[in-house]
């Protein structure tokens, strides 16, 4: 199950620079410290993580084996998790950097079950892979298999739930299904709560929206972006959930004209969408979303090709694959909506993750 030479994935040599010396096990002298956004930078073809501080790449590797499928990142407690779709592996760093001195654990959560996402809670890590009807969770110090919570309650008529996206709030694990049917349709959007001591789920909140993507919490409510189904805005839109009674609430954007949401951000008291303005998201824009009306504002000016965003308190950072070798992570502040600068990847950027 377990491997734990990193080495074995691929791994360039790093650039580390000064940071302050902490615990001497958990922390080298050369670490830098200061808070960094990590990218998946890709072609469809190869695959790369790269370490982006004050605007500056700094350290970049390769994730080897992903081609055809993809990889993920995810970070907590400057702990930094690549999660590779082809392999079906999480690899997990401290600081976020690829080298023996680094690596906590190289993982198999199961070859061909299509990882999606990992959120750690306390000492557990969560894992949710497409192709299973449950959530792995793992000893997050040790990458060891503790248990699974069984998600089938949620599954549709082909024995499908589709889990694909994580986040803790009011005290319980929510989760994403997606119901993908085996042509491809969708059945209706469920987000599931979940104690994270259980081992079995119950029947979660049954969302009018298909194809949920995203999730994010906004004091006590959860909000769910729906992308909807490829052919139609129809089913797409933002489901208002309360955290208190875990009942769905409000369609908050229901039908977006043109715009099927893909991903979702909140900072400086703002939400804000990136919006596929055509079926295949070719061009995608971010844009201010008004939580009490459903309204859309005026798009952040100099993106075309939002992948994913990520934000913190006061920041919102987004992966923009835009064409004729403009692509860039950009740093947008969300009181202006303007992009305040940008870092260009060695690939046009994909997943997002803050390294705090």
């Amino acid at each position: 199950m377990k491997n734990k030479s990193v080495m074995a994935w691929g791994m360039v040599g790093a650039l580390l620079l000064g940071g302050c010396l902490q615990d001497s096990e958990q922390v080298g002298k050369s670490d830098d410290l200061r808070p960094a956004v990590m990218a998946v930078y890709t072609d469809y073809k190869s695959y790369g993580v790269a370490r982006i501080v004050e605007g500056a790449v700094t350290d970049s590797f390769a994730v080897q084996d992903a081609a055809g499928f993809g990889a993920t990142i995810d970070a907590f407690s400057r702990v930094l998790y690549v999660t590779n779709q082809g392999t079906g592996t999480v690899t997990a760093f401290r600081n976020g950097v690829n080298d023996a001195d680094h690596a906590i654990f190289d993982i198999s959560v199961g070859k061909g079950t299509n990882p999606y996402q990992v959120l750690q809670v306390g000492s557990r890590l969560f894992v949710a892979r497409w192709e299973k009807n449950n959530i792995l969770v793992l000893d997050a110090a040790t990458g060891d298999s503790v248990r699974s919570i069984d998600l089938s309650a949620n599954a549709n008529d082909e024995g499908a739930v589709r889990p694909c996206k994580l986040e803790f709030a009011g005290g319980k694990l929510w989760v994403l299904a997606q119901g993908v049917r085996s042509d491809y349709t969708y059945d209706s959007a469920i987000a599931v709560p979940v104690d994270t001591g259980a081992s079995k789920a119950e029947r979660g909140i049954v969302l009018p929206s298909r194809n949920p993507v995203a999730m994010s919490v906004v004091g006590e409510k959860l909000y769910v972006v729906s992308q909807g189904s490829y052919d139609t805005v129809a089913n797409a839109g933002v489901e208002r959930i309360d955290l208190a009674t875990r009942k769905w609430e409000a369609t908050v954007g229901g039908l977006m004209g043109s715009n099927k949401p893909r991903a979702c951000a909140y900072a400086g008291g703002r939400m804000f969408l990136a919006v596929m303005r055509d079926k295949w998201g070719t061009t995608s824009e971010l844009v201010p979303f008004d939580l009490a009306t459903g309204a859309m504002g005026t798009p952040v000016p100099g993106l075309s090709a939002v992948w994913s965003v990520v934000s913190n308190s006061s920041t919102i950072w987004v992966a923009d694959r835009a064409k004729s070798d403009k692509h860039s992570v950009a740093e947008i502040d969300p009181a202006t909506a303007t992009v305040v600068r940008t870092t260009k990847t060695p690939l046009p950027p994909a997943a997002l993750a803050i390294l705090k």
